[in-house]
């Protein structure tokens, strides 16, 4: 339910992706499932700032960052701070969304996940240029960048050779 849900979002049908999210959430809450809670929260947390509802967005991430914190899902950590941080900078707070960007970029260095430390180092380098920090912005989103290449050249490189080939965006060898 919650990857239809994430489908909808990124579709833009929000109102079935919150639909799908919160059913998932139910159901994760109903079976104890922490780490299922906190990545739902997380993603309501998503579709609400997509709505422009921001404080029921915050109440959603506050919820998706401390369950995460509480059972040490950094990915899920990192992401919550990334959204609070662009709700901030979306509202015109630059300094509070440098700050849960730079927390997000803390925790996923630490935890490992690059995917995430990349798209941190990103919304810092916007943060600096919507501030026209030109020579801070440049190098942050340069790292982004190679991050992310690097991340996609080793999935491309780790597929199985049956998966390979026109329909699977992955090269055949």
């Amino acid at each position: 339910l919650s990857t239809l849900g994430l489908t909808c979002l990124n579709s833009g049908d929000l109102e079935r992706a919150r639909a799908h999210i919160a059913e998932a959430l139910e159901l994760f809450q109903r079976c104890g499932h922490r780490v299922g809670e906190a990545i739902t929260h997380l993603q309501l947390g998503q579709v609400e700032a997509q709505r422009g509802q921001s404080d029921a967005a915050r109440v959603h991430l506050e919820d998706s960052l401390a369950i995460a914190k509480q059972i040490k899902h950094a990915e899920t950590e990192g992401e919550a701070e990334l959204v609070f941080g662009e709700i901030a900078m979306e509202a015109g707070n630059e300094p509070v969304a440098e700050r849960h960007f730079q927390r997000s970029l803390s925790v996923c260095s630490t935890a490992g996940d690059r995917r995430g430390a990349a798209h941190a180092c990103w919304a810092l380098g916007r943060l600096d240029l919507r501030a026209g920090r030109l020579a801070a912005a440049q190098p942050r989103r340069f790292r982004a960048v190679d991050q992310l290449t690097r991340i996609a050249a080793n999935r491309r490189a780790a597929a199985p050779a049956h998966c390979a080939g026109p329909h699977s965006g992955i090269p055949a060898r």
